[in-house]
């Protein structure tokens, strides 16, 4: 027989089918210890033999034909009616006489014999769920006595499955109607004096280290409902004090109805209408409680509570929804606690400028974890390998522990506190340009661009790093990678290919990484050149042009960095050397044009167009298929992951045609850099310093290109690291579905790799887990199409103006020359394929999967990026006008609007916002 009603007692989380969101967080809570008021619940199979035995299930499946989520009118009629079968249908004997018995057992003990007052709430199965509360969607009935007016307000509560706002919220939250159900909680009435909401963790902010408080007389219906402008309260919980307290004028108040049932709202008396309503050992008790509650779920909770004669009592609790809580303290779980509270001091800026310079959008938690490790470790070792003994008060002893990196919104935020001490030591004034200063607020880089600076210090330091330590020097480094990073990659690659996954745990798989790395010295090798040498001599060579050169506007540097004939370029030709083949064959090309092409291997085995083709195709897979992602996050595939995406990124160039090659394209700019050097060359020696002018540039130069090689060497290599790492979370991803710890293996990525530790040895619970996973995919997800804030400091969060008084939108010059065409806007690599020859594309950030358009578009707009972004690097590598860190370039800008892009100046221009034909 099933079970109709149940109490508290008998039910916790694992309950959830039978009693409702609602009802199984009360469950859990009670077993916790957790002071609950006492209730009973009516459970799901109540409901479903109501609509059973009345006969209005099938009505109501044949009314919700009717809606049309596009008219509302529609929704709300539909909701009547089913809410009038709902009227008009009687409960069930049978469930009636449970709900009537467990509601005289509620009473018994108390002064109401038989009339106890009690709340009747809905407990929906798509109820406080994660990323999706359903609050407020059901009915609440509050002040209910008496075991006939009970049984009527559970009617009315399953009634409320069917409001208008409910229908909606379902449809938009993709729920299936005919698989909710509604359980309904019935709870004696706490008297609350006082009550409200606390969250532990600030919803505003998002700060997991402070209580977000609200406060008001009476009932708590009047707070949730939002008819009264409750107290705020902040607590740290860091320092167990209050941090800030508002207290406003509350005018409403919900009271129990003293003459019969329900609720009703009153003025608040007027000597209270000011009155703080919690006192602060008030305060300092809810938060106690809270903090409980919290350590039981593992994870923030969003709490309804009352207190009555001093006494609090817990009405709900529920994870947090609708806000931007991702865990992001739990990332940094190797810090020691000083360290930890430390990233949050309000005395550091921290910048989003990093992530914008290394990706090209949101990153998830496995990438940040190992992103930080590393840079955290190039950093610390920049200030030893400069010989520095003191800084900010860190010696070399525990520079690991400065904070250099922090998460928030699916991005690494940079120190800035770092940044200004690098700039100040190892960058020269004269390399100061905006490019060098974008990572800072636009009202202190004057002051950075005038910090003072030593030429005899960074002198000094560069040959004692040649003489001490040529393998890291300005004129070593270079050569150890070109002679040995080959070497260790496939080093490596022969170390994961005999490696034996069977039954290791993620422990074993992380220790082995380490382990594959043996003898390769990688990672002291790029800790210079991404600290001083790649961000100091491009500027310096720019610098040097416009002194030497009159290069005023940047073009002459620009072709001198041009035509390098890196790796990407080769890539680059590979990919269109493939496309002329498809090009020859119509099969290919109807091919080529499939979205989502599932095992493109197999399918070119189905026409003989595409046995000839397979193995020029498997050709470049095996030499760039670690190539491709649209990130280089892990979680992003790669060409030999999806070899389909190997096509989509062809498509652009399947309408060029042959003469316009990009190994022409590259011929050209290599013969107009030598060109140009050429000339330069010949006007210096007309100088009074010639011989001497010429040697020295002609030096400078060939070091400047050699920096700009090596940064685009050294990442083809490194994408082999990276997309070997997706290969392990997969192993890692397998483990966990066995243990039940992940619902899909994508969910890996979302999880940070100490966490990945805890979970394989069972410190983290499955629903630990899983918050983790939904909060940051959430927030991921949320980032997708839009950049969070450039700055924090402490959790306040600010941005820079991107338009001036002439209407132009400004970012940095990062690519000079002038381009007028019309706008392109691709958020992300699936969408390159609608990009046309002389278009100009304007995304977010570009990686080297984007370099398949860069030889048929006319110009560049990206959101983000430094001096050493990928689309700068390449926009000058091609030739290409430049704009870069143009915050929300992408919703500025129209697709297909004609504007005009000034890589000199970094204005873009909007010219008319048409749509133009090559939509």
């Amino acid at each position: 027989m099933e079970q109709l009603v149940c109490t508290l007692a008998e039910i916790d989380a694992r309950h959830l089918s039978l009693v409702g969101g609602k009802g199984a967080n009360l469950g859990e809570l009670t077993a916790a210890g957790i002071p609950v008021p006492a209730a009973f619940i009516v459970t799901t199979n109540a409901y479903r033999q109501f609509i059973a035995k009345s006969g209005i299930a099938e009505n109501i499946l044949q009314l919700l034909l009717e809606v049309d989520h596009e008219d509302p009118a529609t929704i709300e009629d539909v909701g009547i009616r089913i809410r009038t079968l709902f009227d008009n249908a009687e409960t069930p004997q049978e469930i009636a006489a449970d709900i009537k018995k467990q509601y005289l057992a509620l009473c018994a003990g108390t002064a109401e014999i038989s009339g106890l007052p009690v709340s009747v709430r809905s407990s929906a199965t798509a109820e406080d769920l994660p990323g999706a509360s359903f609050a407020g969607q059901q009915d609440t009935y509050l002040h209910i006595s008496g075991s006939e007016n009970v049984v009527a307000a559970v009617k009315r509560c399953w009634a409320s499955l069917w409001t208008a706002r409910a229908i909606s919220y379902r449809h938009q939250r993709g729920f299936d109607h005919d698989t909710v159900l509604l359980a309904v909680v019935v709870q004696e009435m706490f008297p609350s004096e006082i009550s409200g909401v606390i969250f532990t963790a600030n919803p505003m902010t998002s700060n997991p280290q402070e209580f977000f408080i609200n406060a008001s007389w009476g009932l708590g219906e009047a707070v949730v409902s939002g008819h009264v402008n409750p107290d705020q309260i902040i607590f740290s919980k860091r320092n167990n004090q209050i941090l800030e307290r508002q207290t406003n004028e509350k005018l409403l108040m919900t009271v129990p109805d003293p003459g019969g049932q329900g609720s009703y709202e009153i003025e608040v008396p007027k000597h209270l209408v000011t009155q703080e309503v919690l006192t602060d050992s008030q305060v300092g008790e809810l938060c106690r409680i809270a903090q409980l509650i919290e350590d039981h779920y593992g994870f923030p909770q969003d709490i309804e509570w009352g207190a009555a004669q001093g006494k609090f009592a817990i009405l709900q609790a529920r994870e947090i929804t609708g806000a931007d809580l991702d865990f992001g303290h739990d990332l940094e779980l190797y810090k020691t606690p000083a360290a930890l509270a430390d990233m949050y001091d309000e005395r550091w800026v921290w910048s989003r400028a990093y992530s914008d310079e290394v990706q090209t959008g949101p990153s998830t938690p496995s990438f940040y974890t190992y992103l930080q490790s590393g840079m955290t470790f190039l950093k610390a070792n920049a200030l030893k390998m400069t010989f520095t003994e003191n800084w900010m008060g860190y010696t070399p002893d525990t520079f690991l522990d400065f904070p250099f990196f922090r998460w928030y919104g699916a991005r690494a935020y940079y120190n800035l506190s770092f940044e200004k001490e690098r700039i100040r030591r190892f960058i020269p004034p004269q390399a100061r340009d905006e490019a060098a200063l974008w990572p800072f607020p636009q009202n202190e880089r004057d002051e950075i661009r005038a910090l003072p600076f030593d030429w005899n210090e960074l002198l000094a330091l560069l040959w004692r790093l040649h003489n001490e330590t040529p393998e890291v020097s300005l004129l070593g480094t270079t050569k150890v990678v070109y002679d040995n990073l080959e070497k260790w990659t496939d080093n490596e690659d022969m170390f994961w290919k005999n490696f034996d996954f069977t039954d290791k745990g993620v422990e074993d798989i992380f220790s082995a990484q380490l382990e594959s790395r043996k003898g390769s010295k990688f990672g002291e090798n790029v800790v210079l050149p991404f600290t001083i040498y790649i961000y100091a001599l491009p500027p310096l060579l720019q610098w040097l042009c416009a002194e030497w050169l009159e290069d005023k506007d940047g073009s002459i540097y620009n072709k001198l960095v041009s035509g390098l004939q890196t790796k990407t370029g080769e890539e680059n030709i590979a990919l269109w050397n493939l496309s002329r083949l498809v090009r020859k064959s119509n099969w290919l090309k109807s091919l080529a044009l499939e979205d989502n092409i599932s095992d493109p291997l197999m399918r070119l085995q189905e026409h003989e167009d595409g046995r000839t083709f397979s193995p020029e195709f498997r050709k470049f897979l095996a030499a760039y298929g670690h190539r491709g992602g649209a990130e280089r996050d892990a979680y992003h595939p790669r060409w030999h992951h999806q070899p389909g995406l190997i096509f989509e990124a062809m498509r652009p160039m399947l309408d060029i045609e042959d003469h316009e090659s990009p190994e022409a394209h590259e011929v050209k700019l290599r013969e107009q850099m030598l060109m140009t050097r050429g000339a330069m060359e010949a006007k210096l020696s007309g100088s009074t310093f010639g011989p001497s002018q010429v040697a020295f540039f002609k030096w400078f130069v060939d070091l400047v290109q050699d920096y700009f090689y090596y940064r685009d060497f050294e990442r083809f290599y490194n994408d082999k690291t990276m997309s070997r790492s997706r290969d392990l979370y997969s192993h890692i991803a397998k483990r966990f579905l066995k243990k039940g710890l992940l619902e899909i293996d994508e969910d890996i990525f979302f999880l940070g790799r100490q966490e990945m530790l805890l979970a394989d040895r069972g410190d983290l619970t499955a629903s630990q887990v899983a918050v983790r996973v939904r909060s940051r995919r959430r927030t991921f997800e949320k980032y997708s199409d839009r950049e969070p804030p450039k700055y924090i400091r402490g959790w306040t969060f600010f941005d820079d103006d991107v338009v001036n008084a002439d209407g132009a939108l400004v970012g940095i010059a990062a690519s000079s020359g002038r381009v007028t065409g019309r706008a392109r806007v691709c958020r992300k690599l699936s969408e390159i394929s609608k990009v046309k020859k002389g278009d100009i594309l304007i995304t977010v950030a570009t990686d080297p999967g984007w370099t398949t358009v860069f030889s048929i578009i006319g110009g560049l707009v990206v959101e983000t990026g430094g001096v050493v972004a990928h689309a700068v690097m390449i926009s000058r590598e091609y030739g290409l006008p430049c704009v870069s860190n143009l915050g929300r370039a992408c919703d500025l800008i129209p697709d297909g609007a004609l504007i005009t892009v000034d890589g000199s100046t970094g204005h873009v221009m909007i010219l008319d916002d048409l749509v133009g034909d090559s939509l």
